[in-house]
């Protein structure tokens, strides 16, 4: 029922939260979404919704990463504006998908995303 509801809100008339809801498919981690997440990115509108359908992509498989990587370089470039925690989610992402690319992308955007506040650490 919850993927429904994704699949539905794809549909969304608000740019951002079809961007997000193709993120939250992707989570679900079930290799059937990619083709809806390949039609979410190439019908995506604008940099913001690109730029959370190729993030969806890459976290839904990493071999997606060359296929979004150039059009993702760019719309990153308005991420640095992000609230936190979407900054951290991007960066897991990338860093998750464990593609060398990806992961290289991430870290030449940490120190942007963190340059006023530094990554949060866990203590025990």
């Amino acid at each position: 029922m919850f993927r429904d509801q994704l699949r539905a809100a794809l549909g969304d008339e608000d740019p951002l939260v079809r961007g997000m809801a193709a993120l939250a498919l992707a989570r679900l981690e079930d290799p059937n979404d990619l083709i809806v997440l390949r039609r979410a990115y190439d019908e995506s509108s604008g940099r913001l919704e690109r730029m959370f359908a190729a993030i969806a992509r890459v976290r839904a498989s990493p071999s997606e990463y060359p296929q979004v990587a150039s059009w993702l370089r760019e719309d990153l470039a308005s991420s640095y504006m992000m609230e936190p925690v979407v900054q951290d989610d991007i960066l897991e992402v990338l860093d998750g998908s464990r593609h060398p690319e990806a992961v290289r992308l991430a870290a030449a955007w940490r120190p942007f995303y963190f340059h006023t506040r530094p990554p949060a650490r866990i203590r025990f």
